[in-house]
């Protein structure tokens, strides 16, 4: 067994939340539409016992990224892209710039893979509410790294990387023959997609998933943006058929009928706006988001999260978050309900913090 075994803490299968308001894991319960859905229960069940192919989501993935199909690779969830672009592109013992707090599953895997996590911080300014990016610190980190991992928007801050920054960070990676990573989980809730920039910078590699703006999170189904000559590599640790054949249709058919989830998008932005200002307006440090989540900081944070777990209503405790230099103590995170569970959700808020017990 790896010594960086020793490490790591198991991942936990996630328990049955069918009865629960489930706002714990950034889903997106708005997704897929009645229309989509209509579409989604024609799968024809009797290619089960055939193996998938790709053809079909290969081209609607290039047409809606504008990139060629051989730079194009499926995968099963952005979090077998993660483990493939981490076990192609590092060895034991590089250094990896991770500008922290992050998505925790890059710090898992790069200490599975023996190699060094090199942390620049995000810096929180509390009079604006606002989050810096690390710019000067992650620069400096590029000397005698191998890679850097950026999560464009950033997951749990909820912030997109400004252009201006990002653009600086391929060039000066560039210079140092340094592999960039953009994770961009929920670029279509916010940020401007860096995709273009491939032609470019041989070393970047997008990283995208359909769980959060299409809703396919049960599905498991990602992909991969890079040069061809990566995408042959990253083929190399994937399996045959580790996409699944209804995946591969679900996903070809919600792009198909991209329209209705910027229509989902949009009532996601309006619910979180929403929720922005109450939370706000009872006081509550609370931080903007250009996702389908909120984050938020309050000394009641045990006693929200105690309170709405027994009325079976699921969020996120931030607190204890890896790299976060307790930037997260008493931090919670909500994914934004539906219209008709926001008044539950609210309702339930206030009356929490409003009791004495």
């Amino acid at each position: 067994m790896k010594k960086t075994f020793e490490q790591l803490k198991p991942w936990r299968l996630i328990r049955d939340r069918t009865n629960a308001l489930r706002l714990d894991l950034n889903e997106n319960i708005y997704a897929p539409t009645k229309e989509v859905m209509r579409i989604l229960r024609t799968f024809n069940d009797e290619t089960i016992n055939v193996y998938p192919y790709y053809d079909r989501l290969l081209q609607a993935l290039s047409t809606y990224t504008g990139m060629p199909k051989h730079s194009i690779l499926p995968t099963n969830g952005a979090s077998q892209a993660i483990i493939m672009a981490i076990r192609t592109l590092f060895n034991t013992d590089d250094n990896i710039v991770v500008p922290s707090p992050t998505f925790y599953p890059y710090y898992h895997f790069l200490i599975l893979e023996g190699t060094h996590i090199v942390p620049t911080y995000y810096t929180y300014e509390q009079s604006t509410a606002t989050w810096k990016f690390p710019f000067e610190e992650t620069m400096h980190a590029l000397n005698g790294a191998r890679g850097i991992m950026l999560v464009h928007p950033n997951n749990p801050i909820g912030v997109a990387i400004p252009d201006n920054i990002i653009a600086s960070l391929l060039r000066e990676a560039s210079k140092r023959d340094c592999y960039v990573v953009i994770d961009e989980a929920y670029i279509e809730f916010g940020g401007k997609p860096m995709h273009r920039f491939i032609r470019r910078y041989p070393k970047l590699i997008i990283i995208r998933t359909f769980s959060k703006f299409f809703g396919l999170s049960g599905l498991r189904l990602g992909y991969i943006l890079a040069r061809p000559e990566l995408i042959n590599a990253f083929s190399k640790t994937v399996g045959p058929w580790d996409v699944n054949r209804f995946a591969v249709f679900a996903g070809t058919r919600c792009i198909e009928h991209v329209d209705e989830f910027y229509t989902i998008k949009n009532k996601i932005t309006k619910s979180r706006e929403d929720l922005y200002h109450f939370f706000k307006t009872r006081g509550i440090d609370t931080w903007r988001s250009e996702t389908n989540f909120l984050s938020i900081r309050t000394p009641s944070a045990k006693k929200i999260l105690e309170g709405l777990a027994k009325k079976k209503i699921l969020i996120s405790n931030l607190s204890g978050y890896p790299y976060s230099q307790d930037l997260f103590k008493e931090a919670l995170r909500i994914s934004i309900p539906i219209k008709k569970d926001l008044g539950i959700f609210k309702e339930e808020f206030e009356r929490i913090i409003n009791s004495n017990t």
